[in-house]
C-alpha cells in the first residue's frame, strides 16, 4: 500500500511517551488475555508459559525472524541488522516475563485493565528507555557495520519476494494462537471471530496506532490515519484469513478422517 496508494511511511510514530504508553497498554492487555485463555485449566510451569508466550509474541510481531531479515535485505548490513534486533527481543523478553508473572492473578476485567496499565507504564517509561540507552551505546561501537538502505521504495522483486516469504512468520503464530484459544472464546461464531481479530490486532500493536499517529505525523488527519492504518488493515486481513482458514479446516477434518478410515478398511 505504501507504493500503490503513495502513502507515507509512519516514521514519526512515537516510541516513548504518553501516546506510546497507550499503544503499549493495548498490546499488554492483549497479551494478558492471550496468556489466560491459552493456559486456562493447564498446569504449565512458569518457564514453559514464558517460552511459549515469548516465541509466539515475537513471531506475531515479526521480530523473531522477519524484521532482521528484511532489514538485512534492504540495507545489506546483515550483521548490524541482527545486532539491532537483539534489543527489540530484549524488550519483548521483559514484557512477556511481566505478563506471565502477573497474569494468573488477573481474573476480572478491571484487574486485567489496571494491571495492563501498570505493566505498560513500567515498560514504556522505565525498561524500554533503559534498553534503548544501552542499545545506543552498544550499537555506536558497531556503527561502521551500518549504512543507509540500499533498496528503497519502490521496491523490486529482490525485496518483495523475501517480504512475501517471510510473512509466514506471523501467519504461523496466528494459527498457533487460534488453535489454542478458539474453543475458549465466545460460543457465538461471529463474536468469536471478532474477538480473535481484535486480539491479534491488539497484540500486533495496530488496533489504536492509526489514531495515535494523528498527533505525531505532522500530516492531515486522514493521511496520518491511512499511513498507519495500512498496517492495521494488514493485521485485520491476517487475522480474518486465519479465522476463515481455521473454520474451513475444522469443517473438512471429519471428511478427511472419514476418507482415511474408509481407505484403511479396504
Amino acid at each position: 500500500m505504501l507504493e500503490t496508494l503513495n502513502l507515507p511511511y509512519p516514521d514519526k510514530f512515537p516510541r516513548f511517551g504518553p501516546h506510546a504508553f497507550v499503544n503499549s497498554a493495548c498490546i499488554t492487555l492483549g497479551l494478558v488475555y492471550l496468556h489466560n485463555l491459552w493456559f486456562r485449566g493447564k498446569t504449565k510451569t512458569w518457564p514453559i508459559r514464558f517460552i511459549t508466550l515469548f516465541i509466539t509474541y515475537t513471531m506475531l510481531r515479526e521480530i523473531l525472524f522477519r524484521l532482521p531479515i528484511m532489514d538485512g535485505v534492504c540495507t545489506t548490513a546483515w550483521v548490524f541488522s541482527v545486532l539491532e534486533n537483539i534489543w527489540r527481543l530484549a524488550n519483548a523478553f521483559i514484557l512477556c516475563a511481566l505478563v506471565v508473572l502477573f497474569s494468573p492473578r488477573l481474573i476480572t476485567l478491571p484487574r486485567k485493565i489496571l494491571a495492563s496499565l501498570i505493566l505498560a507504564a513500567i515498560v514504556s517509561f522505565l525498561t524500554e528507555p533503559a534498553v534503548d540507552r544501552l542499545s545506543s551505546n552498544m550499537l555506536d561501537h558497531f556503527s561502521s557495520l551500518s549504512h543507509a538502505d540500499v533498496y528503497t521504495v519502490p521496491y523490486g522483486w529482490n525485496v518483495q519476494i523475501p517480504a512475501y516469504l517471510t510473512f509466514v512468520e506471523p501467519a504461523i503464530a496466528c494459527f498457533v494462537i487460534i488453535y489454542n484459544v478458539w474453543n475458549k472464546l465466545s460460543s457465538r461464531p461471529w463474536i468469536r471471530s471478532l474477538q480473535f481479530i481484535v486480539l491479534i490486532m491488539a497484540i500486533r500493536g495496530v488496533l489504536l496506532s492509526p489514531f495515535i499517529n494523528v498527533f505525531y505525523a505532522g500530516r492531515p488527519p486522514l493521511t496520518a490515519i491511512a499511513s498507519t492504518g495500512q498496517f492495521s488493515l494488514e493485521g485485520l486481513t491476517l487475522a480474518a484469513l486465519t479465522v476463515a482458514t481455521f473454520i474451513w479446516a475444522r469443517q473438512r477434518a471429519p471428511l478427511i478422517k472419514a476418507d482415511a478410515t474408509h481407505l484403511q478398511t479396504k
